[in-house]
């Protein structure tokens, strides 16, 4: 919640204008402030609007509100200042104003780092040098050095001064410098960017090369990415295939069971047809009597039947793996099974 004492050291001012229109009566209202309505601990300028239609009988419609600025503009010229500052703070920084410049850049789009930073032809080699920028630490160094960012405050020093003329009050800014959040250049930047300037870090034949290796570093990785992908699902069709020579070779069908590798279970009975296979628990047991050391089976894959996997009871044969031989797990289990390899490890969860 926004203090008393930061409501107090906003700067508000609004103005009302009637104009006609297509034969209509309308009213616009503009509305200045330079606050900290959203508790960001920093002050920031907005200009909105709102116009409304008047009918004959005196009715008041609403026609738009919001960041009309073009209609601001054209019945309250002498606010274009505010306009320009609107969403800015007191140092003339709109929001993230590095990192959203530097990406316009990235994208050709200098016209909006030109209206971010009043960039204008008269800056010649400066905005050349600016457009040049090779990454972010650059771009903000540059606009730094070159004098933008002063450029900028002074411009937002400007119009806070003509909106206290209009408001007739001073504004004090309510915050302490480690309290307020402002945009600034991080530290030792300063330096970083000129000991790399005078290494030669942003020549071209620099750039070309860190290019290059850029370049072959995406390329060794696009083209690990794909064996790995390949590795991925080749371990996962040998997986499979195990599974299913596994069930074959321990004389159990295969044309209705089905392997969810994400959860390491194979469910058998899974879809319902008369004409597939059906087993039952005690069939699921020959399992435990064939070895599945030659297959190379996951260790802790479960081996279950529909019924079960349903509702997700936890009931089945595992293969245990790290030398361990399968079990069973869940209850009640088919029937006793001492009666195979004493290797075997019966389990059962505890009631």
């Amino acid at each position: 919640m926004v203090s008393q004492e930061i409501r107090d050291a906003a700067l508000r001012y609004s103005e009302t204008k009637c104009f006609m229109r297509d034969g209509q009566k309308y009213e616009i209202k503009v509305k200045i402030s330079f606050d900290d309505d959203c508790n960001n601990k920093y002050f920031d300028f907005s200009v909105t609007g709102e116009i409304v239609r008047i009918t004959k009988n005196g009715r008041r419609i609403d026609d738009m509100c919001g960041c009309i600025h073009d209609e601001i503009l054209r019945y309250f010229p002498q606010f274009a200042s505010f306009v320009e500052m609107h969403c800015r703070n007191r140092e003339g920084m709109s929001m993230h104003p590095f990192a959203n410049g530097f990406y316009y850049l990235t994208k050709g789009n200098t016209k909006a780092v030109m209206e971010d930073w009043w960039i204008t032809e008269e800056d010649g080699e400066k905005a050349v040098r600016l457009f040049k920028a090779v990454d972010q630490e650059e771009f903000t160094y540059l606009l730094y050095k070159l004098g933008f960012t002063e450029r900028a405050k002074v411009k937002a020093e400007l119009a806070i001064q003509e909106l206290e003329d209009l408001t007739g009050k001073t504004w004090v800014n309510p915050y302490t410098p480690e309290e307020e959040r402002l945009y600034k250049m991080p530290e030792g930047l300063f330096e970083k960017i000129e000991q790399r300037l005078s290494e030669g870090y942003y020549t071209e034949e620099a750039i070309a090369q860190r290019a290059a290796e850029e370049k072959e570093r995406k390329f060794n990785e696009a083209r690990q990415k794909i064996i790995e992908e390949a590795r991925t699902q080749t371990e996962k069709v040998r997986v499979k295939r195990d599974i299913m020579l596994f069930i074959l070779d321990a004389g159990l069908p295969i044309d209705n069971v089905i392997y969810y590798d994400h959860v390491k279970r194979v469910v058998f009975n899974w879809q319902d047809a008369s004409y597939r296979s059906h087993i039952t628990w005690e069939d699921l047991d020959k399992l435990m009597a064939k070895s599945d050391a030659k297959y190379h089976i996951p260790a802790y894959t479960v081996f279950t039947l529909e019924e079960a996997y349903k509702q997700k009871i936890d009931r089945g044969m595992v293969i245990m793996g790290d030398g361990f031989e399968s079990c069973w797990t869940g209850e009640p289990l088919p029937y006793p099974h001492n009666s195979h390899s004493p290797k075997r490890q019966i389990h059962q969860d505890k009631k």
